[in-house]
């Protein structure tokens, strides 16, 4: 993921983007009080790319710096849009039965508890 990478950090990190997300969040409080862009629910919590940025497209400015290409979205929506959504951060490593004892449980990385 181009964000955890050195030059993802540094593109996150600089006043252009700073400037830019907060200009949209700005743009986005005023048309509709902030809301998600996608449910119109909650609250927006992140400025979005609506084109994935890499290592190649991040220095284009229309791409990464263009409020046509952004929006602002809950962090549920965000989440749902990468595939985080059923997902644990810590799975599940034991259950416990009926009688308290503990059952290791064995996750495949791809699996669902």
């Amino acid at each position: 993921m181009f964000g955890h990478t050195k030059e993802g950090r540094k593109f996150y990190n600089s006043t252009e983007w700073i400037e830019c997300k907060e200009s949209y969040k700005r743009k986005r409080i005023a048309v509709d009080g902030g809301l998600c862009e996608d449910c119109h629910v909650n609250l927006g919590y992140i400025v979005h790319h609506t084109i994935e940025l890499n290592h190649e497209n991040y220095k284009d400015p229309n791409i990464s710096l263009n409020h046509d290409r952004l929006k602002y979205v809950c962090k549920q929506c965000h989440d749902k849009e990468h595939g985080y959504c059923n997902r644990e951060r810590n799975p599940k490593r034991v259950i416990f039965d009926n009688n308290g004892d503990v059952i290791p449980v064995f996750v495949a990385e791809n699996d669902e508890i």
